[in-house]
């Protein structure tokens, strides 16, 4: 998806659901580690959710604003800046999350 919004095109809408179910079913494991009593893990839950808020932010913006609705170009609706923003927040906090299982 990434390729896909830096190219200016619109990224599959079926890519964007597939990768927001996975990531949704991440949070959720994480979710019942930190209700089992791991509460080593609730800053790397707090740093997903985070993420995840974002990429609801991009989704709503992408597919179904006012904007995207009446445009009719394929061109991406998301702003670049928000895309590394996401993608940054997700890969600084899956590093720390396997740090703290070693």
């Amino acid at each position: 998806m990434l390729v896909q919004i830096f190219s200016n095109k619109k990224p599959d809408k079926i890519l964007a659901y597939t990768h927001g179910l996975f990531a949704a079913t991440s949070i959720a494991l994480l979710l019942f580690q930190v209700l089992r009593g791991a509460d080593d893990k609730l800053v790397n839950l707090l740093m997903f959710v985070f993420v995840a808020l974002i990429g609801f932010y991009m989704l709503y913006r992408e597919f179904y604003s006012k904007q995207a609705k009446q445009s009719t170009s394929k061109k991406s609706q998301v702003p670049k800046s928000v895309v590394i923003v996401h993608a940054i927040s997700a890969l600084v906090a899956f590093v720390l999350l396997v740090i703290g299982y070693f």
